[in-house]
């Protein structure tokens, strides 16, 4: 399928995803939203290239919050790193 409506190599729900994704650890975090964010920017290439332009800049938008959400990740990192177990 082309646009699933689950993670086919992920059992739970969209929900217990969500929950799991954040209960990582922040520099885990971080790296998940960045690569969402490389992702949707793929995306967003590929649907200006299809002349999608309206969709591809809010592909891009999108791919721009989760960098913002993957830089405040990695400051809540920074802010929690020593008292983390490895």
């Amino acid at each position: 399928m082309k646009h699933p409506v689950k993670v086919e190599k992920y059992n739970g729900s969209l929900q217990e995803l969500a929950k799991d994704s954040g209960r990582m650890r922040y520099d885990s975090v971080a790296e998940f939203y960045h690569y969402l964010a490389e992702d949707l920017i793929q995306q967003a290439q590929a649907d200006r290239i299809r002349g999608h332009a309206q969709l591809a800049e809010k592909l891009e938008a999108t791919a721009q919050k989760f960098y913002e959400a993957r830089n405040k990740m990695r400051e809540i990192w920074d802010l929690c790193r020593k008292h983390m177990e490895e």
